[in-house]
């Protein structure tokens, strides 16, 4: 007659069973709990001032740049930066209404400045001038943690560059007390919708700005500007010059419109400049 009772290996193994459970369950707990499932915040996008001629330096924000060829700058910072920050992932599109594509596949941190923001220069070739104006780009970045969580997308931001002022070292000499610049630019129409001139920008050799200059009159494809070194403030040494164009929007601003150049979210980020020159007396 077949017995009902269980053998006595198999009636152990069910008596330890729920402890087996509890265990394996507190440990699946810690597991998950190590596990870093917040994502960062959003980075915060830097804008350039706009509609204030006297705001140009220190230079900050989404703008064009020249120091390692023609390409457009972004700057971005955080808020709180979380201790397990890791990356930055940059996307960008040609129309506000396109795809996004993601622009690094090695992502890295690009800590600049002091407080901290990042800075990352794209020089892709599509943004540049074919002949005047080039192609505007939309941008926006997201922060990554070591875990692989990404945060939301920061404001977006677009930037068109135009073609850059040409100067060469031999156009840029102090004769009689007098800084004598030339420079050329390739203008398709003098009176193009956008384009109002020129921003002469001069610092010493540490780049703390010494002088700048607006030049709005007279405008040649070969621009020509005199001035007493006196007038500029300029002592005896060594300097650098730069040459930025001045591309304008109108914009309304409390029922008013007004002419304003660069770009918070009124006004229409485009430009260019110059690469630097050094010059003494």
């Amino acid at each position: 007659m077949p017995s009902n009772r269980l053998p006595a290996h198999l009636a152990t193994t069910l008596r330890t069973l729920p402890a087996l459970l509890v265990l394996l369950c507190l440990a699946c707990g810690e597991d998950s709990g190590d596990e870093d499932r917040t994502a960062p915040p959003a980075p915060r996008m830097r804008l350039k001032s706009c509609g204030d001629p006297a705001a140009v330096w220190p230079e900050s924000g989404v703008d064009a740049d020249a120091s390692s060829g023609q390409g457009v700058r972004l700057e971005w910072d955080m808020d709180v930066e979380p201790e397990d920050l890791a990356a930055f992932q940059i996307f960008r599109a040609w129309h506000p209404d396109s795809a996004y594509e993601r622009l690094l596949l090695d992502e890295e941190r690009f800590l600049e400045g002091h407080p901290p923001y990042y800075l990352f220069i794209d020089l892709d070739p599509g943004l540049r001038p074919t002949y005047h104006v080039g192609n505007r780009a939309w941008y926006y970045v997201k922060a990554m943690d070591g875990d692989g969580n990404t945060s939301a997308p920061s404001d977006t931001v677009s930037y068109r560059l135009w073609a850059a002022p040409r100067i060469f070292e031999s156009q840029v000499r102090v004769q009689s007390d007098t800084l004598q610049v030339e420079w050329q630019y390739e203008f398709v129409d003098m009176f193009q919708v956008g384009f109002r001139g020129f921003t002469l920008l001069i610092t010493d050799e540490q780049g703390n700005l010494e002088a700048t200059r607006e030049i709005r009159l007279n405008l040649e494809p070969a621009m020509r500007a005199r001035y007493a070194v006196g007038d500029l403030g300029l002592s005896p040494g060594s300097h650098r010059l730069r040459v930025d164009t001045i591309i304008e929007t109108v914009a309304q601003i409390d029922s008013v419109y007004v002419h304003v150049a660069s770009n918070p979210a009124w006004c229409t980020l485009a430009g260019s400049e110059s690469n630097w020159i050094s010059f003494t007396f």
